[in-house]
């Protein structure tokens, strides 16, 4: 049987309820008429907390190849983008923030609690539907990334003592701040007066209940004291001072700016050659503020359903494998919830399958079946020693060679060792203490706005994304070598 349908995406640490507002945003008819593009249908497989995505291969072409054709065509699109998720983006997040107070003060009832809820997961998909299109162009044909990569190429690199890696590291890096970073400078500025003496339990505590949304994902764990005063150890175990150190990475970001600049004035790039990297820069931070933004709608919303949760007799996890239309159907009184032997077989595999007016989960042998049928499995040739990637930062060393840990469950975390090689389909916020701690970064998946390269470049930590067939290749304990000039990665 001819497969049509492919793998585009893996992911961990995910539930559907906290996935399914992305979904609909896909197949949602205001992305048909934003982009011109439509998505008839996506499909995603989950299976022990973690999520494939699947679509069908001509369809995301197509696609993929037409949103790349339209960035192309009209300059004004990535800055139309960008001005949507804003406004949206600011509409859930002074809503999130608002309940979330009003949580705390005990001053929100039953009633609005479920009114609420409702209006998140509508403003949690309007948001996500210009910034899905970033995602699109590098799921499918990866337009972005070889288009960056054909004009750096193709410049006298040699004459200016570049590389084809600096270059793309620096040129594509955003320099405009998110929450995160605000977090991360609050923590900081706690850590410095630790450093000085003082008492700080009580700054620890704000920090966490102002902050910890943050770090939540798309459905928890929540981020707690212990987790602060491990980063703070972090911080505190540094030969500068923790205001030293913010310093210095404002003073980077600075040396980043001015690197860009510099480097595309010797280069001489073009006036057209200058939007693509300032396109990747706008859809590497626009992905962070969602990513931000989706973790502050999923933190809120939870905190509210785990009520209802508890009322019904259900418990988190069963609620997480609920799409967003069974919750809107349960709060507004059409429907019950499903049945909690429903929703516990959907923990042990589903296959969600949305379309445009509709959705169903399949479960068991039936899903299993279905994917069997129509998913196509790339697999690695024999004898295989060596995968190429795509630098998404250089770092200051250009070999190196370590131990593999495969990290795939954020409960792992602590397996990944100072000086290990980090791997991954893809990394997500609840991996970057590990992320910290290793020598580098590599995933199969990604492109040059991929969570991975954004955080990779804030550590200045050598990363390699987009590296196909890695997890077939790599186990936990082998020793391999990066080299970042090559952008290869091969087993020793």
């Amino acid at each position: 049987m001819d497969k049509k349908y492919f793998i585009i995406n893996k992911e961990p640490n995910v539930n559907i309820l906290g996935l399914d507002p992305i979904i609909r945003a896909f197949c949602s008819a205001d992305f048909e008429e934003l982009t011109g593009v439509p998505l008839s249908e996506f499909y995603y497989e989950l299976e022990n907390e973690c999520f494939v995505a699947i679509l069908e291969k001509d369809a995301l072409l197509d696609m993929s190849n037409k949103l790349f054709e339209k960035m192309v065509d009209d300059h004004n699109f990535p800055k139309l983008l960008e001005s949507l998720l804003m406004e949206s983006g600011t509409e859930i997040y002074k809503l999130c923030k608002q309940t979330l107070e009003e949580l705390k003060n005990g001053s929100i009832a039953e009633e609005e609690m479920k009114l609420r809820i409702i209006e998140i997961y509508r403003l949690f998909t309007e948001m996500c539907v210009p910034n899905v299109v970033a995602p699109m162009i590098e799921m499918g044909a990866g337009g972005m990334t070889a288009k960056i990569k054909q004009i750096i190429e193709g410049k006298d690199l040699d004459a200016n003592n570049f590389s084809v890696s600096d270059c793309i590291a620096i040129l594509t890096t955003p320099t405009k701040t998110i929450w995160t970073d605000e977090a991360r400078k609050a923590l900081h500025v706690i850590a410095q007066k630790k450093f000085e003496g003082n008492n700080i339990e009580d700054d620890l505590m704000k920090y966490v209940e102002d902050y910890g949304w943050v770090y939540y994902g798309y459905c928890g764990p929540k981020y707690g004291m212990k987790n602060a005063k491990d980063e703070l150890i972090v911080i505190l175990d540094n030969t500068l001072s923790p205001i030293e150190q913010w310093n210095k990475r404002e003073l980077e970001i600075e040396r980043t700016k001015k690197r860009q600049v510099d480097i595309m004035k010797a280069l001489k790039f073009s006036d057209d050659e200058k939007y693509f990297m300032q396109t990747a820069q706008s859809f590497g931070y626009t992905k962070g503020y969602r990513a931000n933004l989706m973790a502050l709608a999923d933190y809120t919303n939870n905190e509210m359903l785990s009520l209802f949760a508890k009322k019904e007799g259900y418990a988190m996890k069963q609620i997480g494998v609920c799409a967003v239309r069974e919750i809107e159907d349960y709060l507004s009184g059409k429907e019950k919830l499903p049945d909690v032997n429903i929703l516990n077989k959907r923990l042990e595999y589903c296959l969600l399958i949305h379309k445009r007016d509709s959705s169903e989960v399949l479960l068991g042998d039936e899903a299993l079946k279905w994917v069997d049928d129509n998913v196509e499995i790339d697999k690695m040739d024999q004898g295989v020693s060596e995968l190429s990637g795509n630098v998404a930062c250089a770092g200051d060393t250009k070999i190196i060679a370590g131990t593999v840990k495969i990290l795939l469950d954020p409960k792992e975390i602590s397996k990944v060792e100072s000086g290990d090689i980090l791997l991954s389909t893809n990394t997500i916020p609840e991996h970057v203490p590990a992320m910290r701690r290793s020598s580098a970064i590599v995933t199969q998946m990604g492109g040059l706005t991929c969570h991975a390269a954004i955080v990779s470049r804030e550590l200045n930590k050598p990363c390699l994304i987009g590296v196909k067939y890695l997890l077939d290749l790599f186990v936990d304990g082998d020793q391999a070598e990066i080299d970042l000039d090559r952008g290869v990665i091969r087993k020793i």
